[in-house]
């Protein structure tokens, strides 16, 4: 299957798990990801086949129809096809919109910020053909794995919460990411597990994205 997931960190053919900092807001005005342009994000790059060591996101625009306003890591967005963008909701939520022809179509929640702790839900996720031009919407299954959990990188400290997105290849259990994010701060390690043989228990890491630095507006 040639398609590319949004995810937030692909790190944008990713994606997309959630932290929180003590020095941070309150959780209830706390969002998963403090989406504006000009904020970046630089990752320490792991992997079986990594080439690239280090990558860095920078939201470079934003785009309003019908009231519904997402962001996008590409200064070159096209809407004259499909496309999808990212912003958190009122609840502080991830949500994914989507687009056609400029024209909002709809949204939905991919990282649920008021999951409990082992709660499992569906999230719709736009994948896109090798030309982009269009999007499919491909169910995804989200588990919240922990709440509260410390994770150190080279960026510092903050205790997260994790979430587990389970990708599946014509009915076959295909990939793992566990992805973590802090409160106001975003992604800080996003794991890729590949299930290549028959027996599903064997996982092989593919990739690994771990937060260096971060800069926000």
């Amino acid at each position: 299957m040639k398609k590319s997931i949004l995810l937030l960190a692909a790190i944008c053919a990713i994606p997309f798990m959630s932290c929180k900092d003590d020095n941070d807001e309150s959780e209830g005005s706390a969002v998963l990801c403090p989406f504006a342009v000009g904020n970046t994000w630089t990752y320490k790059v792991e992997g079986k086949y990594v080439k690239v060591k280090q990558l860095t996101q920078t939201i470079e625009k934003s785009y309003t129809d019908d009231g519904k306003t997402g962001f996008s890591y590409d200064k070159d967005l096209s809407t004259d096809n499909g496309f999808a963008l990212r912003n958190t909701d009122s609840d502080g939520s991830i949500v994914e919109l989507r687009f056609k022809k400029g024209h909002f179509v709809d949204q939905s929640v991919i990282y649920k910020k008021n999951a409990k702790e082992g709660e499992t839900y569906k999230a719709q996720v736009a994948t896109f053909s090798d030309d982009d031009t269009d999007y499919e919407l491909e169910e995804m299954n989200m588990t919240c794995v922990k709440r509260d959990t410390s994770i150190t990188v080279a960026a510092g400290t903050f205790n997260c919460i994790c979430y587990c997105m389970t990708v599946y290849d014509d009915g076959e259990l295909s990939d793992k990411f566990y992805e973590y994010y802090a409160y106001n701060v975003g992604l800080i390690k996003n794991t890729r597990y590949e299930f290549p043989t028959a027996n599903k228990s064997d996982s092989v890491m593919m990739t690994q994205y771990t937060l260096s630095s971060y800069q926000l507006k």
